[in-house]
């Protein structure tokens, strides 16, 4: 498992090396008999297909780990668990699911637990539950428990002093400011996950810093330079073998172009992912690629495909209930449904 961890630090999140040794490790550790091997490896496997975008292998596997941390007393595998049964659940969108996995996890939270953790994952699963529910939390219109959450996960990650898992805990809780515009914190958020992970030579984030700076510099204005960035930090992505959340940098980048008013500018964006989302099956924003290219048609004259988006989009974000994903769809629906009778 040591090596395959290696492999992932080494070349890139997606190297085909880190598979073959943690599928290696899995069978050594089936002969062996040797449980706690067994789900480490599988664990990482987990990782490599999650965070390369196969959602539907990743949550084959996360069902897996969770079957083997059910048959053993509550402890870090079962933090372990719910952290990949919780993240892959909400990059496909079923934000239902996920919530009821990371509340799970979350009651037997213990920092300890995370700290024991820590040196052979080099993640803490307990932080991670805390950091991505503040993401779950503000799309399902919980704002104040999406505060909160981010505010506890970013207080234990400090507690923890561990320095890749604060990136992670840095990066993961951004999600939800760039899904609310919120460009000032995020770029606050990003430049101190960048500089924390130049200090530590952990170069594998630059690329996602990257891309979270440009989609500020557009949502600010700076249309030229956003772009010219985005493209760099998804290249950058690409070659560490990473299509994870890809999809989210590129809708939201699509968001502030159409907001600066460039329909032109976002539809070429979409038409980046939106093939590979619905193969890969990462679907939490889908009701926002249909939005923003509904919007985006509507304003370059293709009213009918451009309705037909937004009604898809309200439709699709319905299973996020109250929460703000809903309601720009149906704002925007409202507003191109006047606008086609005046």
């Amino acid at each position: 498992m040591g090596f395959a961890a290696a492999c992932m630090s080494t070349f890139g999140w997606g190297s085909d090396l880190v598979e073959k040794a943690a599928e290696r490790a899995q069978k050594l550790a089936e002969n062996l008999g040797d449980g706690e091997a067994l789900f480490g490896a599988t664990w990482i496997r987990w990782t490599y297909y999650y965070l390369a975008g196969d959602q539907r292998k990743a949550l084959e596997l996360a069902k897996t780990i969770r079957q083997m941390a059910e048959a053993g007393p509550p402890g870090v595998a079962t933090l372990a668990a719910a952290h990949a049964v919780g993240f892959t659940h909400y990059s496909r969108g079923e934000l239902l699911q996920a919530i009821e996995v990371l509340e799970w996890g979350r009651t037997i939270f213990d920092i300890e637990l995370d700290r024991h953790m820590l040196p052979a994952f080099q993640l803490a699963s307990g932080n991670a539950l805390h950091t991505i529910s503040a993401s779950v939390y503000w799309i399902l219109g919980e704002t104040e428990k999406s505060d909160q959450m981010r505010t506890r996960a970013l207080e234990i990650s400090v507690e923890l002093e561990h320095m890749p898992n604060r990136v992670h805990c840095l990066h993961v809780s951004s999600w939800s400011l760039m899904f609310n515009r919120d460009w000032s914190r995020l770029r606050k958020h990003i430049i101190m996950t960048r500089k924390i992970a130049e200090d530590e030579n952990l170069l594998l984030w630059i690329p996602m810093c990257d891309a979270y700076l440009a989609i500020a510099d557009i949502g600010e204005g700076d249309i030229e330079r956003g772009q010219r960035l985005l493209d760099s930090g998804l290249s950058g992505m690409l070659e560490l073998g990473t299509k994870l959340t890809m999809p989210q940098f590129v809708i939201c980048a699509a968001d502030a172009l159409l907001t600066a008013g460039h329909p032109d500018k976002a539809l070429a964006r979409l038409d980046e992912i939106g093939q590979d989302m619905q193969v890969r099956e990462e679907l939490l924003l889908w009701s926002e690629f249909l939005r923003i290219r509904g919007a985006a048609l509507l304003q370059l004259g293709r009213k009918q495909q451009g309705l037909a988006d937004l009604k898809a989009a309200v439709s699709e974000a319905q299973r996020y209930e109250r929460g703000p994903l809903l309601r720009r769809a149906k704002e925007s629906l409202a507003a191109s449904l006047e606008n086609s009778t005046v």
